[in-house]
């Protein structure tokens, strides 16, 4: 307790202690491939879970419903329904499959890393095709505004 406050320090390496009994290692899962009507414990929702949120299937995808934005929306800090993920370690690359069914002008989806400053690649619907944008955020939990980059104009694979 270096500083005295009463509460130890954070160690980068530690001895495992001893329990009395060897264990193997065990690491976390770090992917998902939705095949189960339960979501694995690498999974957090931002706010309390709601049935309104979306649900999960045993073929292989989740569906996540869309969340109207407040009229005074900055910023995803208060959006409830992101679907997170920890960070499994300081590197990794992430692989996903986006299918976006966005029907209205401004409805948007995409990948976010998430916490007080946050980063996401998004494609949100405009006219007749889409807009892939970097959004970009600092101090999201004081209700700092977003920064938008747009970086390709993208056509709807399929038309109805």
């Amino acid at each position: 307790d270096k500083d005295g406050d009463g509460c130890g320090e954070p160690v980068s390496r530690y001895r495992k202690p001893d329990v009395g009994k060897s264990y193997p290692v065990e690491t976390p899962v770090e992917s998902d491939e939705f095949n189960s009507h339960t979501l694995g414990l690498q999974w957090e929702w931002h706010a309390n879970r709601q049935d309104t949120f979306g649900f999960t299937s045993d073929l292989g995808f989740i569906r996540i419903y869309g969340h109207i934005l407040s009229k005074d929306f900055v910023n995803f800090w208060e959006v409830p329904n992101l679907l997170l993920q920890k960070f499994m370690a300081e590197e990794f690359t992430a692989t996903t499959k986006l299918k976006v069914s966005a029907k209205v002008d401004g409805q948007q989806s995409g990948l976010i890393v998430m916490g007080w400053d946050y980063c996401y690649l998004g494609v949100e619907k405009q006219g007749d095709g889409f807009i892939l944008k970097q959004v970009t955020c600092k101090d999201a939990e004081q209700k700092t505004p977003e920064v938008v980059t747009q970086l390709a104009v993208l056509k709807p694979s399929r038309k109805y």
